[in-house]
């Protein structure tokens, strides 16, 4: 019988102990706590009746134990709460060696190194310092240090980081000079981004406005990257000076990457054109971590005006393929595995239309349209005169419309495909969309006649607010949860306003169902719509690890 005590040097509210088994021991039942086991990796959760244990104190007499079959060795890696059960610290990762420099520019100095060695718990990334001050991370190990001085030398160090946030001691540093600008070989490159005279159009979702070229086509937003954030706004806390070669959202997509080395960064389109000193060729190096593709919709219109043509198809998957082989080839030269996803129809029609299921053997994963399956439209040219839910999980059976959406009908023709579920995500709206002028109806409004789109937060956009909006400005706004379709609504009475939205209720229910189907995880459209404490943002994040 192996039996541990567990005691608290300060007041403990809950409890996870884990261990491992040793080599041809198992274990027979459990008691004083909930067992799950993963292989030879064992992870127990306190019962309901010792999950306190205040400071000095110890689980006894309810401390966990089970009885052990097998050569008698005693669990191995014990763990509570994360911390080592004899109390000692966590050891961090080996200082990783072989810094060398690899390549420069006037502005850049590339360096590779060799892998660390772990120690208690793996490797997930590396800093590179210079005077103490982190100038890039990374995953591989080969990063590009940016915003550099011209004929410059730099001394930089190396840490690597594990899955604990523990910090190996530096490398030894080694001496990079930045190239002169009259020594600078390198060609000039044009930069690539695409306009395409309302072909296709890409969405933007850093930023409410962006930039248009003489064609009038959206190319990038200098919000992304080239207007200068204060204090208050800085993930750091440190303000933009304006002479930045990378400024505004990109920088602090790469200042979260610093803080968070296994946050992954897809970008959808391009190269950053030169503006204000800030931007151009190798200036978001490092940031970006793959591509991420928003076709709306090959084989099927999606924003007016596009040009849909029978080959669409054929070529999405063309394309695909192509972006597959190109970021393969650079990860034959840097080492890094490049991701490559896109944003995909819920609508089986357009996923018919559009899209090969082959074509999932280059993607990495899909991220399948969970919303705006019903809704007014900011000009009203959408459904303004019948409310409708538009993120329903499951069809509901009052729905008038021939047609299902719903984000079971959405992820089943994608499965019916052949799709492994590991490739695939829902998306989970975190804005709502309303009607006003809504009849009763005997149904609180759901489904019955309205006059058309509700003001929105926005004066160009009718029809929609965030989810921490909608709270705050509509007031008596009733909430109900029909739990046939897994769908939240909110009414304020006959003549007002109905309106469609995800809340932490809707939220469980799908999580619950997405995990019941093996599926990879979610998307959000788009963060800024949350509450300031993270309401929605938490809920599924929870839902997600239940």
């Amino acid at each position: 019988m192996l039996r541990r005590a567990l005691l608290a040097t300060a007041p403990k509210t809950g409890w996870t102990l884990e261990f491992d088994l040793p080599a041809g021991v198992t274990m027979g039942g459990f008691h004083h706590g909930t067992a799950t086991q993963n292989g030879s990796h064992v992870t127990v959760v306190n019962a309901h009746y010792n999950g306190t244990v205040a400071a000095g104190a110890s689980t006894e007499p309810y401390s966990p134990w089970f009885i052990a079959y097998g050569s008698g060795a005693a669990p191995l890696n014990c763990r509570v709460n994360g911390n080592k059960c004899d109390g000692s610290a966590d050891r961090p990762p080996n200082a990783p060696n072989g810094l060398s420099v690899t390549g420069r520019t006037t502005r850049t100095v590339t360096l590779s190194w060799n892998a660390g060695t772990a120690t208690d718990f793996p490797i997930i990334g590396y800093d590179i310092l210079v005077a103490g001050v982190v100038k890039a991370s990374a995953t591989g190990t080969t990063a590009t240090v940016n915003a550099l001085s011209p004929n410059t030398t730099y001394a930089f160090t190396l840490r690597a980081g594990d899955s604990r946030g523990n910090l190996s001691a530096l490398s030894a540093p080694v001496n990079g000079t930045t190239l002169n600008p009259a020594d600078d070989t390198t060609p000039p490159t044009t930069p690539g981004n695409l306009r395409s005279k309302g072909r296709t159009a890409t969405t933007v979702g850093l930023a409410r406005k962006a930039s248009t070229d003489a064609s009038g086509i959206a190319g990038y937003d200098i919000a992304d990257y080239a207007r200068p954030m204060s204090a208050a706004q800085s993930v750091d806390g440190v303000a933009d000076t304006g002479w930045e070669p990378l400024r505004g959202n990109f920088d602090q997509l790469r200042k979260l990457k610093s803080r968070y080395p296994r946050l992954k960064v897809l970008i959808s389109i391009g190269n950053l054109p030169s503006y204000n000193g800030a931007g151009g060729p190798g200036s978001a190096a490092g940031i970006f971590d793959s591509i991420d593709l928003d076709w709306e919709w090959p084989g099927a219109e999606g924003h007016p005006g596009n040009i849909v043509r029978a080959q669409d198809k054929a070529n999405n998957t063309l394309l695909m393929a192509e972006f597959r082989r190109q970021l393969d080839a650079l990860t034959a030269t840097t080492g890094k595995r490049y991701l490559l996803t896109a944003f995909t129809p819920a609508d089986p029609a357009k996923t018919a239309a559009g899209w090969e299921m082959d074509v999932f053997r280059y993607m990495d994963f899909a991220n399948v349209q969970g919303y705006d399956f019903h809704g007014a439209g900011s000009d009203n040219s959408w459904e303004p005169n019948r409310t409708g839910h538009q993120a329903n999980l499951l069809r509901d059976a009052q729905d008038p419309y021939p047609f299902d959406f719903s984000v079971d009908r959405a992820i089943q023709s994608y499965l019916d495909g052949g799709v492994n579920p590991r490739q695939l995500t829902v998306g989970f709206p975190f804005y709502g969309r309303g009607w006003q002028g809504v009849v009763a109806g005997g149904s609180a409004g759901e489904w019955q006649s309205a006059t058309g789109a509700t003001p929105g937060q926005f004066q160009e956009e009718a029809g929609t607010r965030g989810y921490a909006n909608l709270l705050a400005t509509v007031p008596n706004c009733t909430v109900f949860h029909d739990t046939q379709s897994g769908s939240t609504y909110c009414f304020t009475g006959n003549g007002g306003q109905w309106w469609s939205y995800d809340d932490p209720w809707s939220i469980q229910q799908k999580t619950s169902w997405l995990r019941s189907k093996g599926l990879l995880g979610a998307m959000v459209w788009e963060m800024s719509g949350d509450t300031a404490t993270g309401t929605l943002m938490t809920t599924l994040h929870n839902g997600l690890s239940s």
